[in-house]
């Protein structure tokens, strides 16, 4: 149970800075240029995506299985280290390739993913070190608010947006590497091609599965940046922050529910977590819907009239979520049912891009349709899980 809480302290953290440095971006950057950031910031996240190969999942439960096989940890270590690194080289070049010129944008967005492709926390997660890593997420949380709170972004105000992510991500993959390196005493493994073959081929379905669904959740604002303003971009970003506030709660109690689950087959206690978060979800909505408006008018200095709506529509969405992440993964990757879970992103994924690419051919450029794209596509993957987990008699 302090594993849960020590998850969820963590993404508690998560949420309060950015309802802090969202605020002072606009405000520094102003809505038009904060527009452009995050379209920088998700075709980023586009290219991370790709490159995520199926290793946060893949490793996290592999990790929990074998966590007192210190040789078997030493050599997924090592793999992933060794193709996350092969793989950034391959972007690098494709991006300089690509680009026209590369400027300090460039450099600086190019810095930002090699320090995201490093990452180790799916290790850590495996070897549920909640504590440590909530920890962490203060500390960079904290650093992050109070540089944004010191800096004058009137002139350059992009490029240093932009460094500042960097500077964060850097203590972050850096911190978790020493920490991981301090706590465990890894054997030097003489990696061979089989080895990589079967990790890589463990770490596929749930890439496959996970690839489209993380196309759009993590990169969907530089998709419709092409088709609305900078102005619209902007705020349909903080609408997808906001939702993904109450995706990081209900994710945090998903990670400690997959790994312990995969070790203690408890579907019992999924259930009432499942029960319990319903109810806080229901005693959080009149809220959200009554005073929703005046609580994000006191936050941003534009008007929140259609964030408001996105909100709101967001947070009923998150039903999907609940049912979505505690039945998939956790249920049916613990008996041996994890395609059914892929399933159900696959599904996602499609309806997603199904919605949107027809949003596109008929020229239907409302926010509210990009939005309705991803409250369908959660909704789609949701039933899938859930007829799945009664199939299986989880239920």
């Amino acid at each position: 149970m302090s594993n849960v809480f020590n998850n969820i302290f963590a993404t508690f953290i998560g949420i309060l800075a950015p309802l802090v440095i969202i605020p002072i971006l606009t405000l520094g950057l102003g809505v038009y240029e904060y527009g452009q950031y995050v379209a920088l910031l998700a075709k980023a996240a586009l290219f991370i995506v790709i490159v995520e190969l199926g290793f946060g999942m893949y490793l996290a439960k592999e990790v929990s299985i074998n966590r007192d096989d210190i040789e078997e940890i030493s050599s997924l270590f090592w793999i992933y280290l060794t193709v996350k690194i092969a793989a950034f080289v391959i972007v690098l070049v494709g991006y300089v390739l690509l680009s026209a010129q590369l400027g300090l944008v460039e450099c600086l967005i190019l810095a930002y993913m090699f320090l995201q492709f490093i990452d180790i926390s799916p290790i850590l997660n495996g070897l549920e070190n909640y504590k440590f890593l909530s920890k962490l997420q203060l500390l960079t949380k904290a650093l992050m608010v109070v540089l944004v709170l010191s800096i004058d972004f009137s002139s350059f105000g992009l490029e240093k947006a932009l460094a500042l992510q960097v500077l964060v991500t850097s203590i972050t993959s850096f911190s978790l590497l020493i920490y991981f390196l301090r706590t465990n005493k890894l054997k030097r493994i003489k990696l061979n091609f089989t080895k990589f073959i079967i990790v890589l081929r463990g770490c596929l379905p749930f890439y496959g599965a996970r690839l489209f669904v993380n196309l759009y959740q993590q990169s969907s604002t530089y998709f419709v940046s092409f088709i609305l303003s900078p102005e619209l971009v902007a705020i349909y970003y903080i609408a997808i922050q906001l939702y993904k506030v109450g995706q990081a709660v209900i994710g945090a109690v998903s990670r400690v529910l997959y790994t312990s689950t995969a070790y203690t087959k408890n579907f019992i206690l999924i259930k009432r977590i499942t029960m319990s978060s319903f109810l806080i979800h229901f005693s959080i909505l009149p809220i959200i819907y009554f005073y929703g408006s005046y609580i994000l008018n006191l936050v941003f200095s534009f008007d929140v009239k259609v964030l408001v709506e996105l909100s709101v529509v967001f947070y009923v969405s998150l039903l999907s979520i609940i049912v979505s992440s505690y039945w998939g993964y956790p249920a049916l990757s613990a008996i041996g049912k994890e395609k059914y879970a892929h399933l159900g992103i696959l599904v996602a994924s499609i309806v997603y891009f199904i919605a949107l690419g027809g949003a596109i051919v008929f020229d239907i450029s409302s926010i509210h349709l990009f939005v309705g794209c991803i409250v369908l596509a959660d909704f789609s993957g949701m039933l899938v899980r859930l007829f799945f987990a009664r199939k299986f008699s989880l239920l």
